[in-house]
């Protein structure tokens, strides 16, 4: 009677080996691919976001240039002769949206500079998730190997001495 008990135990650690097995291949391998499809996403992210900043670098080396030459302008129209005061006025309207607009892009790039950086760590915590997955995926495959072998021998074992018992009852 206890045979028949290690009998199922044998064939149930032989099954649950047989699972652990399956499960070891497919999850692992399912929650890699949904990282690493999430690890190109933000790279992707990534390379947008780097274009984005040249563009903002470029605009904002443009506008500092134009606020240069106008400056310039401005100190030539202060040393003539004769100075308008208005025109220097109206000058200095005409430079203070490059001012802003200045202000915007730093803002801006700044913010990109931040977004890139936040990105760039989530990429590292996937990878490190990915390395996680690799060794929960060893693991359970090794266990699901050695529950699968051991039930699978044990279970024969079993099988081969009721064989015997069973003989040496039919036989008078």
């Amino acid at each position: 009677m206890s045979d028949f008990n290690t009998d199922s135990l044998y064939k149930f650690l032989t099954t649950f080996g047989i699972v652990m097995i399956i499960f070891s291949i497919m999850y692992p391998m399912e929650k890699r691919n949904e990282i690493e499809l999430k690890s190109n996403e933000y790279k992707k992210e990534i390379s947008l976001n780097k274009l984005e900043l040249i563009s903002l670098s470029d605009s904002i080396k443009d506008l500092n240039s134009k606020i240069v030459k106008a400056n310039q302008h401005i100190e030539i129209l202060k040393n003539e002769p004769i100075i308008d005061s208005q025109r220097i006025t109206n000058y200095k309207k005409e430079i203070n949206p490059y001012f802003e607009k200045v202000i915007e892009k730093n803002y801006k790039k700044n913010k990109q500079d931040s977004v890139l950086y936040y990105k760039k760590k989530e990429i590292e915590i996937l990878n490190a998730q990915i390395n996680d997955f690799k060794t929960k995926e060893y693991f359970l495959l090794i266990t699901g190997i050695f529950f699968m072998v051991y039930g699978f021998i044990n279970w024969k074992i079993v099988e081969n001495k009721d064989d015997g018992i069973t003989k040496i009852k039919i036989i008078p």
